[in-house]
């Protein structure tokens, strides 16, 4: 089953990053966004643990939007 942005910000309440996920946009990195790189991790790992897929270092340092996130997992997931 495909996610999508909820997911993402699902995964963001969960790690406990943000207070409100409400404003966050898709294309702009979440970095850039109040989301350390630790906290991306922590978000990449509740995503990958939810749905199964391992993700290698190298495709992590390159998901840095919600939006490349989603596609990622989508095409994982295919």
């Amino acid at each position: 089953m495909p996610i999508g942005r909820e997911d993402v910000l699902s995964a963001i309440r969960e790690s406990e990053l943000l207070d409100d996920v409400s404003g966050l946009r898709d294309d702009v990195k979440l970095t850039e966004q109040g989301i350390d790189s630790l906290g991306m991790f922590s978000v990449l790992l509740v995503l990958s643990e939810r749905h199964g897929i391992e993700i290698p270092d190298q495709d992590a340092g390159a998901l840095a939007t919600i939006g490349q996130i989603v596609a990622y997992f989508n095409q994982r997931l295919r």
